[in-house]
């Protein structure tokens, strides 16, 4: 009796073992999210395009960080968002057609942290609009993505040859791209309002 208790009791250590074993592994493997922050910030794909739609802990770091922020607004262009207190305006390279900021520590270098603005004109759609602002060689382009910018369809293209990210919108008759180095995260890209 003492033999099948004893087998009895080690084949129920096993199984519990094989749980254990299965559960740590199953956490280990399981993705895990973190809510944007300006140190940490998350992916445009983790939130699947759709900036504006952020949940309940992104806006409350969002609301938290604001503090932190800067509000840029161009009644020219009808557009305005917030930025990092920390990030400053490059009068030199800034023009009427497109605002560059240096993040702490890109002062004297070529910062990929701007929005430039243009007149759409020919009145044309967003793909053609982005093809002709983004700058890059067609071919380091190695990632397309649809996301949504203040309510307006918006397109990301993600270019090798500058390492540089580009995100066209238009509103209006007015095509806006932000060309960023990764600066520009959903936190920012989230504060964008049109104001005409």
């Amino acid at each position: 009796m003492n033999k099948q208790i004893s087998t009895g009791a080690g084949i129920a250590a096993m199984v519990v073992a094989a749980v254990i074993i299965a559960g740590a592994a199953w956490l280990a493997m399981t993705p895990k999210t973190q809510a944007p922050t300006e140190t940490a910030p998350a992916k445009m794909s983790s939130m699947q395009g759709q900036v504006q739609n952020q949940t309940p802990a992104q806006n409350a770091t969002q609301a938290a960080s604001l503090e932190n922020m800067n509000t840029y607004k161009n009644d020219q262009w009808g557009i305005q968002f917030n930025y990092p207190k920390t990030w400053k305006i490059d009068k030199e390279r800034s023009t009427s057609g497109e605002v560059v900021f240096n993040p702490p520590g890109s002062e004297g270098t070529e910062s990929r942290e701007a929005l430039a603005f243009q007149k759409n004109t020919k009145n044309l759609s967003l793909e053609k609009m982005a093809a002709e602002m983004i700058i890059a060689d067609p071919s380091s382009i190695y990632k397309k993505e649809n996301l949504t910018v203040a309510g307006e369809k918006a397109i990301k293209e993600y270019s090798g040859e500058f390492s540089s990210n580009f995100i066209v919108f238009l509103h209006k008759n007015n095509a806006y791209m932000i060309t960023t180095q990764n600066g520009f995260t959903d936190q920012i890209i989230s504060t964008i309002k049109f104001t005409k």
